[in-house]
């Protein structure tokens, strides 16, 4: 039902890019989604916009509800960037229909439903795929928004035929709002652990190269030990 609603929303921004644009509406379409893939891996690899993007990846159960957590920093940046040539040079109902279409897309891949998608895996994102993204026993996987063929073109996809052990950070992280804001300039300290970074490294863990697994079983006790703290509502840690 969610994806059927999604296309339709899609469509109609397809419409409203052809009455303004007729020849553009199928370069816009691939060019953001590449810009906001490229974004998002950035943010993964820069320790400082890490620390912005990482209130999104705090909640230690990925739902429906998760992909409206994040950094009043970070929604200032990538708010700006993507609908600012949009209200510049495009007409005022895209800007309208592409925030429905984001907010609905992000509850869409976050969501914890059990479908593969089939074939579809290899062209649209969704939540199987997704959810190693949140991962907390790997990193820098699944970096994709709505078209799956980024992470498959460019080397960063990985689908294990199951779910993660964990979502979350390592660091407990503060459930006041306000706080988690300032948390994001805390001082800068090694790793906790070594963790595999992008899909080789990690299914290199998952074949149980000694490498990674050994920390990995070494990080496990130490979590089960002192776990992440849940968020006391869904609403505290938006």
């Amino acid at each position: 039902m969610l994806p059927t609603a999604l296309i339709v929303l899609w469509a109609f921004l397809m419409i409203a890019l052809e009455r303004r644009f007729p020849y553009e509406r199928q370069r816009f379409l691939f060019t953001h989604d590449l810009f906001i893939y490229l974004f998002h891996r950035w943010m993964h690899v820069n320790p400082y916009l890490w620390r912005i993007h990482e209130a999104h990846h705090s909640t230690p159960d990925v739902d429906w509800v998760g992909g409206s957590r994040g950094h009043v920093i970070e929604n200032m940046i990538t708010g700006t960037a993507e609908l600012a040539p949009i209200i510049l040079f495009m007409s005022p109902e895209v800007a309208a229909i592409k925030s429905v279409i984001d907010a609905c897309w992000g509850m869409w891949i976050h969501s914890n439903i059990n479908w593969d998608m089939g074939p579809l895996k290899w062209v649209i994102n969704g939540p199987y795929l997704h959810r190693w993204h949140h991962a907390r026993e790997i990193h820098d996987v699944n970096f994709a928004t709505k078209f799956s063929f980024w992470d498959w073109l460019l080397g960063t996809a990985y689908l294990p035929d199951r779910k993660p052990d964990s979502y979350g950070l390592d660091v407990t992280w503060p459930q006041n709002i306000v706080v988690q804001q300032a948390f994001a300039f805390r001082k800068f300290k090694p790793k906790a652990v070594l963790r595999p970074r992008g899909p080789k490294e990690a299914a290199r863990l998952h074949a149980g190269d000694p490498e990674f697994v050994v920390p990995a079983e070494e990080y496990r006790r130490r979590m089960q030990a002192a776990p992440v703290e849940r968020p006391l509502a869904p609403g505290i840690a938006a």
